[in-house]
């Protein structure tokens, strides 16, 4: 890969929890508050399906055959979890980011190899906005639901756009070719919502996941309820900085590279083959849903073969974020970026942190529990004084 301009990046510690008060306008305590389900493939099984994410929109359909046809593995949040009424609150309270100042650039990064232990990081431990990375995470409760043998819910089943769907679509990125009543398969809500970030698929996910569950009320009460099973999940997976308080990635939200960083982590490895067909296509094929047929990210378009998963996000407290599992050589690498200036800034910075990484030896690295996180530009300092020293 050839290497970008990075955005602006100080390399003064990361330690800092919150945006500056500059940033933060508001902030508060928070009150209490088809076919038969399969069980979900890990990467080496879908690897060797030799499943290319780079095909063609008339390849995606027999593609994505294939992958509803494999196995995943356990996942690592126990299934219980959606049946249990634990109240969570937010770990912060409540949040509202200001959206007319500049978003600081935070990224964080780790090999599969050592996945705790961060090989690059910028603000990886400061609270932000994560816009529609938030939607990974609306993907993972409704994988896990499918996981339950006890409910007919799975890829194939016919799901309904519910009017709330379209209420809460309203001013964020949606299919306008959606209407109330449409039905089609949950692979494909799956699917526009991972690629393409409609919200409209997004909560129609949510009210067909609770619904499924056994979950009672209207669409409301079980939006409500989907966003409790949010933070539930978020605490098991230890993303302790996360606060969720509606599905799509809407204001509101807030957590940490860090924190969307194992969640990332945690969906591809706990759900494979779903978020694949989410979020794994550089090219998508959703005919009555949307004329679209390629991924949201540039960073995937550009660099399909290597790319596992990718999901992008934006909104203007936010900038534009960033997430993916992407191979080097034979080591996986999740990254997770908030706050770039643009679609070409944000693929930018993906660009250098792969450029960054692959002059980094997963092995010596992860054999130091100890050695420190780079930024980029560090990075790419060493990498230039480790080749004039040569």
């Amino acid at each position: 890969m050839t290497a970008n301009v990075l955005k602006r990046e100080d390399t003064a510690g990361i330690g800092k929890k919150f945006l500056t008060s500059r940033n933060v306008i508001f902030f508060c305590a928070a009150a209490a508050g088809g076919i038969s389900a399969l069980p979900d493939i890990n990467a080496s099984a879908i690897a060797s399906a030799n499943i290319s994410t780079s095909a063609e929109p008339s390849d995606v359909v027999s593609q994505t055959e294939a992958l509803i046809s494999s196995n995943e593995p356990d996942f690592s949040v126990p299934l219980d979890i959606l049946y249990t009424d634990e109240d969570v609150s937010l770990p912060h309270g409540e949040i509202v980011f200001n959206d007319t100042v500049d978003v600081p650039l935070a990224y964080a990064v780790s090999f599969d190899t050592c996945p705790d232990q961060l090989v690059l990081a910028h603000r990886a431990d400061v609270i932000a906005a994560p816009a529609s990375l938030t939607k990974v995470m609306t993907l993972y409760i409704a994988a896990l639901a499918m996981s339950d043998e006890n409910i007919e819910f799975n890829l194939n089943t016919e799901i309904e756009v519910p009017e709330i769907a379209i209420e809460r679509a309203r001013g964020l990125a949606n299919f306008e070719d959606l209407s109330v009543g449409d039905r089609y398969p949950l692979r494909m809500f799956m699917t526009g919502a991972g690629s393409r970030s409609d919200a409209i698929s997004t909560v129609t996910i949510a009210i067909a996941t609770g619904r499924a569950l056994g979950w009672e009320g209207s669409d409301r009460d079980i939006l409500d309820q989907f966003v409790l099973k949010m933070r539930q999940v978020a605490r098991a997976m230890g993303m302790n900085e996360t606060g969720f308080v509606n599905v799509t990635g809407d204001s509101g939200n807030y957590g940490t590279p860090e924190d969307f960083l194992r969640l990332m982590r945690t969906a591809s490895n706990d759900a494979p083959r779903v978020f694949r067909i989410a979020m794994g296509n550089a090219h998508i094929n959703l005919p009555g849903m949307t004329p679209n047929t390629i991924h949201s990210s540039q960073f995937f378009r550009n660099n399909p073969n290597d790319t596992e998963i990718d999901k992008t996000g934006f909104l203007r407290e936010a900038g534009y974020n960033e997430m993916g599992v992407y191979r080097v050589n034979s080591v996986r690498v999740t990254f997770s970026i908030f706050g770039a200036d643009s679609k070409r800034n944000r693929s930018d910075i993906a660009t250098d942190i792969i450029n960054a990484v692959e002059n980094i030896d997963p092995e010596g690295f992860c054999s130091n529990p100890s050695t420190q996180a780079m930024t980029i530009r560090q990075a790419q300092r060493r990498t230039t004084q480790l080749a004039l020293a040569d």
